[in-house]
């Protein structure tokens, strides 16, 4: 893939932040990645509940690859997967340095029902089914 190559990247990982800085840490996440994302020209969406981070982000192949590493290396989760990293001919998420799909909507009510199973296995999700939670079911932005 040439560097400049719009492309797409969508994981999942595992929460490692305590219960009590759940909501200071998520919209730490939040407000860091939409400023950085913003400077990079990408741009994504995220989904979190209290077991599992999900994202997809967009941008030219050579700043996904930085951010993805840097993304690695956050020790608020773990077991990061990599679903698909692809070529795409066109943003899904055009207006969002970093969408998130907030507590009450039928996405997140799916993603409860996937990620919270106590057999999960991240490995098995699909790309699609996370961009299509993601991207259907976009909302405001967490209240800073």
């Amino acid at each position: 893939m040439n560097s400049n190559t719009l492309s797409q990247v969508i994981y999942i990982s595992h929460n490692c932040i305590e219960p009590a800085r759940l909501d200071n840490e998520v919209r730490e996440v939040l407000d860091v990645s939409r400023k950085r994302n913003a400077s990079a020209g990408l741009t994504g969406a995220l989904m979190f509940n209290e077991r599992c981070f999900a994202q997809v982000l967009e941008g030219r192949c050579q700043d996904l690859e930085a951010t993805f590493e840097r993304i690695q290396c956050d020790l608020r989760h773990d077991r990061v997967v990599l679903l698909e990293f692809t070529a795409i001919e066109r943003r899904h998420f055009e207006n969002w340095t970093m969408g998130y799909v907030a507590e009450k909507t039928a996405a997140r009510e799916r993603f409860n029902q996937l990620t919270l199973d106590p057999w999960f296995d991240a490995r098995r999700l699909k790309a699609g089914t996370l961009f299509d939670l993601l991207h259907a079911h976009l909302t405001t932005p967490l209240a800073a």
